[in-house]
C-alpha cells in the first residue's frame, strides 16, 4: 500500500509520480485535480529531460577523456 503523506525515508510505503498519474487520471474529480495530475506529469517530463541532458554531458566529458567513442 502506498501512502500520499511525503517522508525522508526510502523504506516508506509511497507511490511514484507516475503511478499516481496512471490511478487517479481516470477518476479525476473536477478540473483543478485533473490539472493537478498534468502538472506533475509535466514535471515528470522536466526531470526526465534534464537528468538525459546531465547524462549526455557525463558522457561527452567520458568521451574527451577516453578519445573515442565510449
Amino acid at each position: 500500500g502506498g501512502s500520499h503523506l511525503f517522508s525522508w525515508s526510502i523504506t516508506d510505503p509511497g507511490y511514484t509520480i507516475a503511478s499516481n498519474i496512471a490511478n487517479e487520471f481516470p477518476e479525476a474529480a473536477g478540473d483543478l485535480h485533473r490539472a493537478s495530475l498534468v502538472e506533475l506529469g509535466l514535471i515528470l517530463f522536466a526531470a526526465t529531460i534534464l537528468f538525459q541532458l546531465i547524462a549526455q554531458l557525463w558522457l561527452r566529458r567520458v568521451r574527451k577523456r577516453v578519445g573515442g567513442r565510449a
